[in-house]
């Protein structure tokens, strides 16, 4: 279940949601949204299917990267909490997206085309942003 799904279940309480529900619930799609987008750039770029990288936990070598890259971007760019993005991947804990970061930067700081990649996504996920 996704933590949209758990926030738009039903309150135990017989009143009706308010404002700041609602509000709650418009900034999470926003997120969402853009936490999509961030996954489908990255998906495209290593030529890997989006919903391997959501429902796999190990998987082939080019499904592990693009996800760890997904997370690592989702949680410098996406403006979200890392228990929210390890959360979107259907974690239950936030250690997956610190261990995935540091993955990423230990590798990219050795070698360059890696580096290249990054810099690359990183500009794509910025203009998908701004598209959306």
């Amino acid at each position: 279940m996704s933590f949209l799904e758990q926030l738009n279940r039903p309150a135990l309480t017989l009143s009706t949601p308010g404002p700041k529900r609602a509000r709650k619930v418009a900034s999470l799609r926003a997120k969402e949204e853009m936490l999509d987008a961030i996954l489908n750039v990255v998906a495209r770029y290593y030529r890997t299917d989006s919903r391997a990288m959501l429902t796999l936990k190990r998987g082939p070598k080019d499904v592990r990267w693009a996800r760890m890259v997904a997370m690592t971007l989702m949680s410098e760019l996406g403006g979200v909490s890392t228990l929210d993005v390890a959360r979107y991947f259907g974690r239950l804990n936030y250690t997956c997206v610190y261990c995935a970061r540091d993955t990423v930067e230990e590798l990219v700081s050795v070698y360059a085309t890696l580096q290249e990649d990054l810099r690359i996504l990183t500009v794509a996920v910025k203009m998908a942003v701004c598209r959306s």
